[in-house]
């Protein structure tokens, strides 16, 4: 079972180039993380080579890379600012990528615990959760520091940039996870479902443990969902699948991993 729904925001850098909107991708060799994002990502005619985090650095010093995408603090610990000359980070409004990385617990030990345990687990979880998203967008802010100071240029993705990036996603990695998943097309309108109020065209959910969690709709099918890229953040929110605003979700091709 679920204790803490954690996800890490990240995005985009460029060896060359800024990259906002699925046009800025084609050509390029770049990496992705996850197989639905990288079918969105050569639905958008980029070459994808799969490679760990750990290895983009080289990657992109040698050439083999022009592009690459992963959390905003991998992004810094790798320091990958050396090698490029344009950062897309997430924002509060706007994020292309995110992945989900959750605190666990064997459900049949929970049960076994008192009520009072329990309880008190989960009121710590809760506090974790919070403090955990909290420190989470701590990551995306500071990330931006260090590469200003390293000299490489901000990008930001507008509204526009999002539509075309879900539209692309609508066309590969959703349509892809329909057809190949065993009730796809449920989960993905499950997922697309999640709307916040407070911030039209939003999928929000999940960050804050007050909002009902992924485990109560199928647990284990919305871990892909919950990987998203660009997912613009609704204040106040948390989000949990792809393609939807403000959290994992990806608002464009974002599904399985």
């Amino acid at each position: 079972m679920v204790l803490v729904h954690g996800y890490l925001a990240g995005g985009f850098v460029g060896k060359d180039k800024c990259i906002t909107s699925p046009s800025d991708v084609d050509g390029l060799q770049t990496r992705a993380a996850g197989k639905s994002f990288e079918q969105m990502l050569a639905g958008a005619n980029a070459s994808i080579t799969s490679m760990a985090s750990s290895e983009i650095y080289n990657a992109m010093q040698t050439g083999i890379l022009n592009a690459a995408n992963t959390s905003s603090s991998s992004f810094v610990s790798y320091r990958i600012y050396e090698q490029v000359s344009c950062y897309t980070p997430a924002t509060e409004n706007v994020a292309l990528w995110f992945m989900y990385q959750p605190l666990l617990m064997n459900k049949s030990t929970f049960e076994g615990l008192t009520s009072e345990q329990q309880e008190a687990l989960l009121a710590a979880s809760a506090k974790a959760e919070a403090y955990y998203l909290a420190e989470a967008k701590k990551q995306d802010a500071a990330s931006v520091e260090v590469f200003e100071k390293a000299g490489v240029e901000i990008a930001q993705m507008t509204a526009e940039d999002f539509a075309e990036w879900r539209a692309l996603a609508q066309e590969t990695s959703y349509k892809l996870f329909v057809e190949d998943v065993p009730d796809g097309q449920a989960l993905l309108d499950m997922a697309l479902a999640v709307e916040n109020p407070t911030a039209p065209a939003t999928a929000a959910h999940l960050r804050s443990p007050t909002q009902s969690r992924p485990s109560k709709v199928r647990k284990g099918k919305l871990t892909w969902l919950a990987k998203a890229q660009l997912s613009p953040r609704a204040p106040g929110t948390t989000c949990f699948c792809a393609v939807l605003r403000h959290c994992p979700l990806s608002p464009v091709g974002v599904l399985p991993p």
